[in-house]
């Protein structure tokens, strides 16, 4: 496409029609309206709650009971055991700050003309529309990670033309003040989201030490007036308008209380004077050269000859799927840039757009899939700057996860489920052990370790950070597995994600050795070894890891050909389940490849069934299914579900829909369309192996692809016409070699040292 940006000639009608804009810390859903603006704010930092102070009892006499029920066969009342052990608490909340409203005061007359985009090359929204008797007005709203801020710039066609109001409101307990040309709106989260049995309403509890915030409006008028009301800032008569916006919390850590004496005030104060000071030229030249910096990287395109307006590519998405899969891959570009920035939060369930008091499911960190998903792509589409919060959160988890795993009797940490700003580690969600008893996804959370140092290649990084804190967390897996009556190491119990079997008519979710904890596990201890091995560390736990990667309990192969999901071939409860959590060693893990012609086979035909019987129609499913088509090498199905994403699952403003809304169906877009162009794999400390176009459709007969990255750091750029030739460079970033394999033929490979 020639100019990547979504444009509509009509105001966002409903928070999923608004455009996200953010700078990791500060994010905003802005609907773009003519009579009413409504820019609704987040940050990343306000949840409900506090730190959790409880200490956990080892109930290790507890597993002992589910083990002893899971081993004679008797999974109900496993069961049962399981639901008797579940008595934690919920994740908290992630929070809404507030709304900023900005009524415009216009001449008589109606809007003729009106545009509202949102342009992806420059992170910013513009509004503008023309008024009957000729005066066109402009906003141009950005947000600054640079200076911590964002602008609101209005202007018009006419001098003296700019009239409006301005207010502010949360519905979070809370306070406005209004000074000079100033809005300041400060309040509290609650200390419990959840609605209080009474009277429906948020739990505050006025000696709790929840999270406090602040939001400062700052107007800065040209030529125009400015009048202040007890509510209400409003505007005059003015040639152009400034509004900068900064928004602050007392948060200071996960395991640490807010801090009460912090002048939240005076921190969105200084932001604002240093933009000011900056100039507001210079403040958008820096957020420009920050995000361009990110942005640029990637080049993609299929060779798209139209260049459809917004509304005719939502009017039909199947007409238009090359454009709308060229503009919904750099938009999740665009998205990660905005919603993960460095010393941020890492992106929740919504990235860090929320409108909810309360969110589904907490708006929280959901690391049985969606956490991970979020950040498949980070470094494949090379943005692992943006990798960088959730490594900072699997740091804090893997400390905050050492009491949690006492619990069970282990070393190291564990975490499970569900997590939020607090770094909850303990079992989460209820007492249903289909999701809240699953004690895996520290492992998972490890494997984005490993994958930031095979793409960016800094040792310090390696031996510093990644291999300290999976092998912190390999030690909990030994003591965490047992010995089964075949002398194979299983998990017990275990469970599928979200996915139960039928046991005589029971429901049932626990059982021993899940073929995903299985997975998840033989890629741990791969990947833990790897790094021992780069890193030439020798230990007896090295040694212990040897043993029990070689008698983990094996993958199994139902009667008809299928790759089991449980130790057992149990009657399913739901065949097509939105989970394809058995098919973890194809897609993210490497455990089942090509090479083993077996299990792959059983592998795809598993996934080919799950879809028959209806899997995969909700936005992040959908996404993983595409990522694992791209493993099987499979183009015309990974084609098959980009377009089912992009056609089915997409709000118009292009947010995946879950529904409800839900970030990682956009993230699970870009990882799939990443391993559909370019695959790569770890050889040794030198070598590396990058597949090219594994597993494009047919319709995508031409196109180019530049910047993206393959494991060992390197550089890849495609240009292919299928008819005729496709052309390779590869540049090796850091002296790695690569051997380069596709199924096409190439016709001329270019390497750069």
């Amino acid at each position: 496409m020639s100019c990547l940006k979504l444009q509509f000639d009509r105001p966002a009608m409903i928070w999923e029609e608004a455009f996200p804009i953010g700078n990791g810390s500060m994010g905003a859903m802005v609907y773009g309206g003519v009579d009413f603006e409504q820019i609704q704010i987040n940050n990343d930092t306000l949840w409900s709650g506090m730190p959790d102070t409880t200490v956990y009892q080892n109930q290790q006499s507890d597993i002992e009971l589910i083990r002893k029920a899971v081993f004679a066969g008797k999974y109900q009342k496993a069961q049962e055991s399981s639901r008797d052990f579940l008595t934690y608490k919920r994740c908290h909340d992630y929070m809404p700050l507030g709304d900023i409203y900005i009524k415009p005061i216009h001449e008589i007359g109606r809007t003729i003309q009106y545009s509202r985009e949102l342009s992806l090359e420059n992170a910013e929204i513009n509004i503008s529309y023309t008024r009957e008797k000729g005066i066109s007005y402009h906003r141009q709203i950005y947000c600054s990670k640079p200076n911590d801020v964002m602008v609101i710039h209005l202007t018009s066609s006419k001098n003296k033309a700019i009239s409006f109001s301005i207010m502010c409101n949360s519905e979070l307990n809370h306070e406005t003040k209004i000074t000079g040309s100033t809005i300041g709106v400060e309040g509290a989260a609650p200390s419990d989201a959840e609605p209080n049995e009474m009277d429906n309403q948020l739990v505050y509890h006025t000696n709790d030490n929840t999270i406090r915030f602040h939001m400062m409006v700052q107007l800065v008028n040209l030529g125009g007036t400015v009048k202040a009301d007890a509510d209400k800032l409003s505007v005059y008569g003015a040639n152009e308008v400034f509004l900068l916006v900064a928004t602050e919390t007392n948060f200071v850590a996960y395991n640490k209380e807010p801090d009460g004496n912090k002048n939240l005030l005076q921190c969105n104060n200084l932001k604002i004077k240093r933009a000011l000071n900056d100039g507001m030229p210079t403040v958008y030249e820096k957020q420009l050269q920050y995000y361009q910096n990110l942005y640029k990287r990637v080049e993609f395109s299929l060779d798209s000859t139209c260049n459809p307006t917004m509304s005719e590519m939502i009017g039909d998405k199947e007409k238009y799927i090359k454009e709308l899969t060229e503009l919904s891959f750099q938009y999740a570009r665009y998205l990660m840039i905005s919603a993960s920035s460095e010393q941020s939060q890492p992106m929740n369930l919504q990235g860090i757009w929320n409108r909810q008091i309360q969110p589904p499911w907490a708006s929280n960190y959901t690391t049985n899939i969606n956490t991970e998903m979020n950040y498949w792509a980070a470094e494949i589409s090379n943005l692992s700057e943006c990798h960088m919060p959730l490594i900072d959160m699997i740091k804090e988890l893997s400390v905050a996860g050492e009491e949690t795993a006492k619990i069970y009797g282990c070393r190291g940490f564990v975490v499970h489920h569900n997590t939020d700003l607090w770094r909850k580690t303990t079992p989460a969600g209820g007492n249903d052990p289909r999701w809240a008893l699953w004690p895996m996804a520290s492992a998972w959370l490890c494997r984005h370790l490993w994958e930031h140092y095979l793409f960016q290649q800094d040792r310090v990084f390696l031996q510093e950070t990644a291999f300290p804190i999976t092998q912190k967390c390999v030690e909990f897996y030994i003591d965490w597995l047992i010995a089964d009556s075949e002398g194979f190491y299983v998990t017990c119990p275990s469970t599928s994600p979200e996915n139960v079997f039928q046991i005589d008519g029971t429901q049932c979710a626990v059982t021993k050795a899940s073929t995903m904890d299985m997975a998840i596990l033989k890629d741990l201890f791969e990947n833990y070894l790897c790094m021992a091995e780069l890193l030439k560390y020798s230990s007896n736990l090295v040694n212990q890891v040897k043993e029990y990667r070689s008698k983990l309990y094996p993958y199994k192969i139902g009667q008809d050909g299928r790759l089991l999901e449980w130790d057992v071939e149990f009657e399913e409860h739901e065949k097509g389940h939105r989970h394809q959590s058995h098919l973890y060693g194809v897609y993210p893990g490497h455990s089942i490849q090509k090479e083993n012609t077996a299990l792959f086979n059983a592998a795809k035909k598993s996934l080919e069934t799950r879809l028959a019987y209806g899997g995969g129609q909700t936005g992040w499913s959908c996404g993983w299914i595409i990522n694992l088509f791209a493993r099987f090498e499979d183009g015309e199905n990974a084609g098959k579900y980009v377009r089912t994403l992009l056609t089915k699952s997409m709000y118009d403003n292009l947010l995946d829909a879950h529904p409800p809304f839900q970030i990682d169906g956009n993230f699970g877009l870009l990882s799939g369309i990443c391993e559909m162009l370019v695959q790569s794999d770890f050889i040794s400390e030198h070598e590396y192996r990058i597949k090219i176009l594994p597993a494009i459709p047919t319709d995508w007969k031409k196109g180019r692809v530049s910047g993206i990255k393959a494991k060992g750091g390197f550089l890849v750029e495609i240009d292919w016409d299928l008819n005729k030739e496709i052309n390779v460079t590869i540049q090796s970033l850091y002296g790695n070699k690569c051997t380069v394999i596709s199924n096409r033929a190439i016709n001329n490979i270019h390497h750069i040292e």
